[in-house]
């Protein structure tokens, strides 16, 4: 839904240059006024708030197989970024909840974030994958 800067910028207590600086590229223009997308920034957040649920689903369903030293070994593998650094993330970027603040203007996914959900996703379908392979070996 567009609603005027100013009112969206009352609406969740932030100041228009904030705003400005922050989404410039996401205004709409109309009668020479500045419209922003309110659900736009609603979705992203609630977004934001499943990739980090389910980035924990993942690591504790990847926990039960690996150790954290191998989850970062194969990280970075995947990722080109330093094993110490995913090391470094598993141990406490992963569960922190400072990048997950309550402010409507932060609707990014942190590249180290999202990079561990796409590859741990990858790697939970694939023992998902082998689980029901042995499963149906078994079974015949």
């Amino acid at each position: 839904m567009l609603i005027s800067t100013t009112l969206f910028c009352e609406k969740h207590n932030i100041t228009k240059e904030n705003l400005y600086s922050t989404c410039r590229h996401l205004y709409v223009k109309i009668d020479n006024k500045n419209y922003i997308d309110e659900d736009f920034f609603i979705k992203r957040q609630e977004f934001r708030k499943k990739v980090w649920l389910q980035s924990h689903d993942y690591y504790y369903m990847l926990s039960y197989f690996l150790r954290d030293y191998t989850m970062a070994k194969i990280l970075s593998r995947y990722t080109g970024i330093k094993q110490t650094s995913w090391s470094s993330f598993l141990n406490k970027d992963l569960f922190s909840l400072a990048w997950l603040d309550g402010s409507i203007l932060n609707y990014k996914i942190p590249m180290k974030q999202w990079a561990f959900f796409r590859v741990t996703s990858f790697l939970v379908k694939g023992l998902i994958r082998k689980e029901n392979e042995k499963c149906k070996q078994t079974t015949t």
